[in-house]
């Protein structure tokens, strides 16, 4: 997806995967700073379908939001790498299983070991109540552990701001703020 110009504003992409006789696939796509639509995207796929000699297999419709690379904040604490995850191990009635992996976890999510998700914390729960409404079904998270990369990812081309949190900082807080639990 390209980068819009203007850092810190919400980017709209509508794309469209096109099967064509042979069974190839193409995407096209449209990126806007301007609102797209559910209604707009609509429109787009009637347009399409009716220029295009393939089918409309499939039709999608993202909001990015951008940050101020000038603005950006993380905290210097322990997992701040991320190569270090906090993964999150769920399971069905028919033990299919689905994992979350979160880069640079806060190291409070962690139990006493520093390796176990603690999911009594909030935040853990918070996280889990809201994969659990995107799965559905009879998913239950089954385990959470500290986990490592070893390869390593390119670096950023705009490193951010390290700042050392305070005893209730979040990662949105101003400098020298904190938040109330």
């Amino acid at each position: 997806m390209p980068v819009p110009s203007t850092p810190g504003t919400t980017e709209y992409t509508f794309s469209a995967t096109i099967i064509d006789a042979a069974g190839r696939q193409g995407v096209t796509s449209i990126s806007s700073e301007n609102q797209i639509t559910t209604s707009i995207a609509a429109n787009l796929v009637l347009a399409l379908g009716r220029m295009t000699n393939g089918a409309i297999i499939a039709d999608r419709l993202t909001v990015q939001n951008y940050d101020n690379p000038i603005s950006r904040r993380v905290f210097d604490e322990s997992y701040s790498s991320i190569t270090t995850k906090a993964t999150f191990v769920f399971q069905d009635s028919l033990r299919k299983i689905v994992r979350v992996e979160v880069p640079a976890p806060d190291a409070s999510i962690f139990g006493s070991d520093g390796n176990t998700v603690d999911p009594d914390n909030a935040l853990v729960e918070a996280l889990v109540d809201e994969v659990l409404a995107v799965l559905g079904g009879t998913y239950v998270l089954v385990r959470g552990f500290l986990s490592s990369r070893t390869r390593q990812p390119k670096g950023a081309t705009n490193p951010p701001t390290i700042v050392e949190p305070g005893a209730t900082s979040v990662p949105g807080d101003a400098p020298g703020t904190t938040t109330d639990a």
